[in-house]
């Protein structure tokens, strides 16, 4: 794992899905920020690069504008899928966990 802080990286989504970003920080913590929108509830929305992994799958609670909240999963592999009941956008902030050694 990197010692040191990368600033916030666009996230290269997939699957319809635009918005989001993520960064790591000088602890080895990835945070993640920013409204997601246009994808399909389920649908990987983006995959988070080598480094910015997590050790086991984790999922999070997330606020979901429009609607009710929802959850993001973040799974060893990187992929990010968000999951909603009909939405204009899914909020990834306060998502942080410690990248995978």
């Amino acid at each position: 794992m990197p010692n040191f802080a990368v600033g916030w990286t666009n996230t290269s989504t997939q699957n319809s899905w635009t918005g989001g970003q993520y960064r790591l920080d000088g602890s080895g913590v990835v945070w993640l920020r920013g409204a997601m929108t246009g994808g399909t509830s389920g649908s990987v929305a983006f995959q988070l690069p080598p480094g910015f992994r997590t050790g086991i799958t984790q999922t999070f609670a997330v606020a979901v504008i429009g609607s009710a909240d929802g959850q993001a999963t973040i799974g060893t592999n990187g992929n990010v899928q968000l999951y909603f009941a009909g939405s204009s956008a899914v909020l990834l902030d306060g998502i942080a966990f410690l990248a995978e050694n």
